[in-house]
């Protein structure tokens, strides 16, 4: 049963990586960055975001990791390091503004 949220099922990892909630706006701007210019996603351009994953997205118990972003850079960084693959285990990534 999930311990963070009834819909989420994603384990406890090291704060370093990221968190499976994200209970209050300091925990936020804990895992937060904010970069003044993003190549691949300009909209993020100096705004304050966190990269979340959604993994077993299609199952009956979703994983929701928020991932610590200043940490890892992209998500696969972060789903190699909690041993999920990006390209086959049903994820879903993205960002928190």
């Amino acid at each position: 049963m999930p311990t963070q949220a009834p819909l989420n099922y994603a384990r406890e990892i090291p704060f370093n990586d990221g968190a499976p909630s994200v209970p209050t706006r300091e925990v936020f701007e804990d895992l937060a960055v904010v970069e003044e210019e993003i190549f691949w996603a300009p909209f993020l351009n100096n705004q304050e975001f966190v990269k979340f994953a959604i993994v077993n997205q299609s199952s009956d118990e979703p994983e929701v990791y928020f991932i610590n972003s200043k940490t890892h850079a992209i998500h696969a960084n972060f789903l190699n390091t909690i041993n999920v693959d990006q390209f086959g285990d049903d994820v879903t990534t993205g960002e928190v503004v």
